[in-house]
């Protein structure tokens, strides 16, 4: 970890002078910039009207803001980093590209989204990791964009989100991705984050372990892949019992986690991200922050592994794993890996209601919840995100209309978006 104030000498150090600055208004910006001023750099600072996601459309026109700039730099939650992600990605292309002169040509973010494959256009392209500029971010909350290779975008409303395409074998790349060359990670900045908002942002973060674990499962990567895991799984259990008491695990428990969706992104022939992949439905299609969708998603998940477990064998023998570790069980063979798993989901709901999230999202007054699970299911299926990994035998609608069902509450409840769903 890093202080903010690290941010001038480090850019000093390797001669990046000219910096995009990209934040929100508060104290941790405030330092970084002051940083950025005695170093004697030139700033340029631009504060995108951000929500909980955004579109290409932003992407492009920041970065036709900042042709020139040398290092991006971000302060921020998670949707802040992973706009500077992309905004890294795309300078060094708009600056090269022959619209930068108003000819024809201009490359554009919206050919570098993740593609389906039957709806593949001529203009569909990937990102070449380790092409971007240069990346500093310092989140002002726990996230695990700060250390995560990927993107999400919103490339249309009410649609899932959408991931920026890299190149390699598998579907987010190989290798770097698009992480930050360094992440002042300052636990100065996020201790003011509430005890919701530290909840959630564990949750992504075990959401990650489990996917990468059972994406793993029967592979060459296996061992190697949940291994790694080991000190993350720590500081999220120790997070998740005091939220509010376990700064520094909340912080450590993030940044592992994204870490660990890179390893788990190299390994190509393992299979798809269940939870995430359904999280970028939920959090596209109902506006629901992308951490509290894996809150809910979580459990739900690791139910359905279990239900399906004599299908997916492999899988479950290495979520199992995870089970041990958090719970003090011994490595369980895979004919009682599923009980693991159901105790693993109970403990998970426990200790996110007990952080003040509950285990189900509120729907509409006028909604049907039964029809709203069987549309997201729908969405699923249609989901770029969904179609680029082999999916395990038990992902097809019937399921999927299961988790998503149980997801929902069936009356509409305190929270139906808006500032409603906030955990800062």
């Amino acid at each position: 970890m890093n202080p903010v104030t690290r941010a001038g000498p480090w850019c000093l150090h390797h001669g990046w002078r000219r910096c995009l600055l990209l934040g929100e208004e508060g104290p941790a910006l405030q330092q970084l910039l002051q940083s950025l001023r005695e170093a004697n750099l030139s700033v340029q600072l631009l504060q995108p009207p951000l929500q909980r996601s955004f579109g290409p459309k932003l992407v492009d026109e920041v970065a036709d803001e900042a042709l020139d700039a040398e290092v991006v730099l971000a302060v921020g939650r998670g949707a802040m980093l992973d706009f500077a992600k992309a905004v890294a990605c795309m300078v060094p292309l708009r600056g090269a590209s022959p619209g930068r002169t108003g000819r024809a040509g201009l490359l554009r973010t919206e050919q570098f989204l993740l593609q389906t494959g039957g709806e593949m256009s001529r203009e569909a392209a990937t990102l070449l990791p380790g092409a971007s500029l240069p990346l500093l971010l310092a989140p002002s909350h726990a996230t695990v964009a700060a250390t995560s290779g990927r993107c999400l975008l919103r490339d249309a409303p009410g649609k899932a989100l959408v991931p920026l395409a890299l190149a390699g074998p598998g579907p987010f790349g190989v290798g770097v991705g698009i992480q930050a060359t360094q992440v002042l990670a300052d636990v100065s900045l996020t201790r003011h984050q509430s005890a919701r908002g530290r909840t959630a942002a564990v949750a992504h973060a075990m959401s990650i372990f489990v996917d990468g674990a059972a994406a793993a499962g029967g592979t060459i990567k296996e061992k190697q892949l949940v291994d790694d895991m080991m000190v993350g799984l720590g500081s999220s259990f120790s997070a998740l019992r005091q939220p509010m008491d376990a700064e520094v695990d909340v912080l450590e428990a993030v940044l592992r986690a994204g870490v660990s969706a890179a390893d788990a992104d190299a390994n190509a022939r393992g299979e798809l991200c269940v939870v995430h992949a359904l999280a970028s439905v939920l959090a596209g299609t109902r506006d629901v922050p992308f951490p509290l969708a894996c809150r809910v998603l979580l459990p739900l998940v690791l139910r359905a592994w279990a239900e399906h477990s004599e299908l997916c064998e492999p899988q479950v023998t290495s979520l199992s794993a995870i089970a041990s570790a958090l719970l003090g069980t011994p490595q369980l063979s895979a004919a009682t890996a599923a009980t693991a798993l159901l105790r693993l989901a109970d403990w998970i709901d426990g200790a996110c209601s007990a952080g003040g999230l509950a285990p189900q999202l509120p729907t509409d007054a006028e909604e049907c919840a039964a029809s709203a699970a069987a549309l997201l299911a729908m969405h699923t299926e249609e989901a770029p995100v969904a179609q680029q990994r082999p999916r395990p035998s038990w992902v097809e609608p019937e399921a999927l209309t299961k988790i998503f069902r149980n997801a929902l509450e069936e009356k509409g409840g305190a929270l139906s978006g808006g500032d409603g769903w906030r955990l800062a």
